[in-house]
């Protein structure tokens, strides 16, 4: 028995090794940056499933790298620097809570742009073609 959790011991002393915290990336984003760059990518991830297959092979962009051109960055920066944050999971959290605000900032102010604007073109619209409900 004593033979048995001696071995045992040793399985766990052994078996069990410190995690080294990862390397902080050559092209280290800051947590502005990885929000940008995170916000733009989900965002026109989104973009592409709504769009058919007929319209992103005919358009010839690759929508991840049209997102990081902008920044000036690549995937392997962004997956770099997203494996260095994983070892700090709670900036990893704030980011991606900062990631949906984001998200959520840009659905609003597009959805008063939009509203805005149909307000405009049906006043255009009466204008120009009169209100039919007077014509009846």
């Amino acid at each position: 028995m004593y033979k048995y959790s001696l071995i045992g011991f040793l399985i766990l002393l052994f078996g069990c090794q410190s995690i080294e915290e990862n390397q902080k990336p050559e092209a280290f984003l800051n947590e502005d940056e990885m929000v940008n760059a995170l916000t733009e990518l989900a965002i026109l991830k989104a973009a592409g499933t709504v769009a058919s297959n007929d319209v992103k092979r005919d358009s010839g962009i690759d929508l991840k790298e049209y997102a990081l051109g902008a920044y000036k960055l690549d995937s392997c920066v962004v997956a770099e620097n997203i494996a260095y944050y994983g070892y700090k999971p709670q900036k990893l959290q704030k980011i991606y809570l900062r990631v949906q605000d984001n998200i959520e900032q840009r659905y609003r102010l597009h959805d008063s742009l939009f509203k805005e604007f149909n307000k405009t073109e049906v006043k255009k619209n009466k204008e120009k073609y009169g209100d039919e409900r007077e014509e009846d």
